[in-house]
């Protein structure tokens, strides 16, 4: 396996190294930066990890494809569903690898989609604006539940609460209906979908990480994952514009 770089050291890169000290045979390249500026000569590696803040994505993302790189970034690709697209198919006409964290999917979970469902996740850290949740944490709800919906298509967002401590929402679509709710500042930290709870004991991360460097992965899935998720977001983001205005 030949040498691989990360792309950013904050709290992810801090989390993700180590990882990938472990796993990866060569060496572990570190750029600390965390903007375009940082990458503008790129290491002779087979992949980059990118873990950077959201807003950065983008560019470093696209600069590392047009330079023929093989891509991992951390969730969300990116924070549009156009911009995301147009990374992939760039992706597509270099000829080059493009993988989105898809974490969750990597634990031991037994999915049940019912005609309700309900999404409910607790977090001890505060945050300083309630929409910063899509895509930390509804980002991975979403691409949980989409291989389970019998069509993707939404017929109604209703936003329930948004503040800094809950935030909560329901997602109508064609034949299922989930509510979605995080709750920050508790004591402890739980991830249930119908009162189930999802697995937090595998190291996915690892998982994830050893699957993708040895290509054994479906990138159309994650692909798919991907735009879905961030799709999905788009139209919340429309619906709290729309409660913000009346």
């Amino acid at each position: 396996m030949k040498d691989i770089c990360l792309v950013g050291y904050g709290r992810w890169g801090k989390i993700l190294l180590p990882k990938l000290n472990d796993i990866c045979k060569g060496k572990v390249h570190v750029i600390r930066g965390r903007d375009i500026q940082s990458i503008k000569r790129l290491p002779d590696c087979s992949w980059f990890f990118v873990a950077t803040p959201d807003h950065t994505h983008y560019e470093i993302v696209k600069h590392c494809l047009l330079n023929g790189k093989n891509v991992f970034c951390e969730k969300p690709l990116t924070l549009s569903l156009e911009k995301s697209k147009e990374l992939f198919e760039i992706s597509s006409k270099m000829g080059t690898r493009l993988y989105v964290s898809d974490v969750e999917n990597y634990g031991k979970n037994d999915i049940k989609i019912n005609k309700k469902n309900y999404f409910y996740r607790t977090k001890q850290q505060k945050i300083l604006n309630p929409i910063d949740v899509l895509e930390m944490l509804f980002y991975h709800d979403a691409y949980m539940i989409k291989d389970y919906i019998e069509r993707g298509e939404v017929k109604n967002i209703s936003i329930k609460k948004l503040d800094k401590s809950n935030v909560k929402f329901k997602i109508i679509f064609e034949n299922t209906q989930v509510d979605f709710e995080y709750v920050f500042e508790q004591k402890e930290t739980q991830h249930k979908l119908n009162n189930t709870d999802i697995d937090r004991t595998t190291d996915k991360l690892s998982i994830m990480i050893r699957d993708v460097l040895k290509n054994n992965v479906d990138y159309q899935k994650n692909k798919n994952s991907a735009l879905f998720a961030n799709k999905i977001i788009d139209l919340v983001k429309e619906e709290i514009k729309k409660k913000e205005l009346v």
